[in-house]
């Protein structure tokens, strides 16, 4: 099957923030609710499944925290891949990696998709990457190659 990624994603996954350093360990925090600052992101798969974030990042004192949460509709085949692909995704900053893989993200039921994760814990890292000030775009990166965009 091949990942669609739709022009929302690509909005969605880009979050004008501050700077970082490159990619460290990461450490468990606790969940947070997600909120109207998480952005969202689908990850469309051939034959209607798809997976559906919520995610965000937050200065946890003075270091990069990512939190987020998913969930999948249609079948188990979907959720397979969904989770393949979280695996490999990163968060970048100005083309730098800060986190590798992405399945730490909190599984929800299908039903919170009703609306659309809000409310849902979503589960929470810590880099050792200081959270600097200025401005930067993160962004969740996958597989180079591996899958296509669409709108």
């Amino acid at each position: 099957m091949k990942l669609r990624l739709s022009l929302p994603l690509l909005a969605a996954i880009t979050l004008s923030l501050t700077a970082i350093a490159p990619a460290q360990a990461q450490q468990k925090s606790d969940p947070r609710p997600v909120s109207d600052g998480f952005a969202d992101a689908y990850l469309n798969w051939e034959r209607g499944d798809y997976g559906f974030f919520r995610w965000a990042v937050f200065n946890n004192n003075g270091k990069i925290e990512l939190c987020g949460a998913f969930a999948t509709k249609g079948t188990s085949v979907g959720f397979r891949f969904t989770k393949a692909a979280m695996a490999e995704a990163r968060l970048m900053a100005d083309g730098k990696s800060v986190l590798r893989g992405i399945s730490f993200f909190k599984s929800r039921p299908n039903k919170a998709l009703a609306n659309k994760l809000f409310g849902e814990p979503a589960n929470c890292r810590i880099t050792k990457t200081d959270y600097p000030a200025g401005k930067v775009a993160f962004q969740l990166k996958f597989r180079d190659g591996a899958y296509s965009v669409s709108k």
